[in-house]
């Protein structure tokens, strides 16, 4: 996972790459704005279910860039098909 500097007053955007599972890439990109740790982290089932996280990545849908955005941890966390995560707010 890789990090860069939002644009636009964006926040941070990570980068879910190669086989990584989204869910994962979405729970560490959490972890890494908030600071807090994995294990502190509340279930992400909570806020969406994990079976539309894993298919925003769908290899075999169309070119069309989807997103899937939800509240995380006090945060607005946008999901993008091409592996782009964004995080935006305050804890």
């Amino acid at each position: 996972m890789s990090e860069s500097s939002g644009d636009g007053g964006h926040g941070p955007q990570y980068e879910c790459t190669g086989d990584r599972s989204v869910t994962v890439a979405t729970l560490e990109a959490v972890a890494a704005c908030t600071g807090q740790r994995l294990e502190e982290l509340p279930p992400l089932y909570e806020a969406v279910p994990p079976d539309a996280l894993e298919a925003i990545r769908d290899p075999h849908g169309d070119d069309r860039l989807a997103k899937l955005a939800f509240c995380y941890c006090e945060h607005h966390v946008t999901v993008w098909s091409d592996g782009t995560i964004e995080i935006r707010g305050d804890r």
